[in-house]
């Protein structure tokens, strides 16, 4: 895995999705030995997602790792400011761990990614040009008409009961993909 630098992987690895598994939760353990409270969200499903609502990569993750993010940014002493991004491609398939931090209060949530490139061109060439990119976390086993409630923010802590997704928004979006070339290729 790399820190956003991408890399190609051969057929003799092993699989790349496992792979970031695997680095994700050692990443994890680096972070609960330094003191830190942390939250792996490994997702049930990814997809991109450009409606008019929201444009970014849709993560539908368990309700109990959702529930426990949920309260994360329910409060107050929690705002997560920063992230480290680290990425590898395979083919066109490119695999991302977002680590979301909030250095002050020491809590991490650590989210997995995979995203295949022609599919997510759209929404990652309109977060290069807009400058943001999203990550949506939704609750997979919650209805859809319950899911397209109002987002709550990362950065935020004036969510409602009705609200039924996460957003980490990052102002960054070449930490995902480095350029719109990349897109092409």
């Amino acid at each position: 895995m790399t820190d956003g630098i991408s890399s190609g992987s051969t057929r003799d690895e092993p699989d790349p999705w496992l792979e970031l598994l695997a680095d994700a939760t050692a990443i994890e353990s680096e972070f609960r030995d330094a003191g830190w409270e942390t939250v792996l969200v490994e997702p049930d499903a990814v997809t991109p997602i450009d409606t008019d609502e929201r444009v970014g990569i849709r993560a539908a993750v368990a309700q109990d790792r959702y529930a426990v993010v949920e309260g994360l940014v329910d409060r107050d002493d929690v705002a997560f400011s920063a992230v480290d991004v680290y990425y590898q491609t395979d083919g066109q398939t490119i695999f991302v761990l977002a680590v979301e931090r909030d250095d002050e209060s020491h809590h991490a949530v650590l989210v997995p990614l995979y995203y295949d490139l022609p599919d997510a061109s759209v929404v990652l060439q309109t977060a290069l040009a807009e400058g943001n990119l999203s990550i949506y976390l939704d609750p997979a086993d919650e209805p859809e008409a319950e899911v397209e409630a109002e987002p709550r923010q990362a950065d935020e802590s004036e969510a409602t009961d009705e609200d039924r997704w996460v957003v980490f928004s990052h102002d960054d979006p070449s930490l995902f993909v480095e350029s719109v070339g990349e897109l092409e290729e």
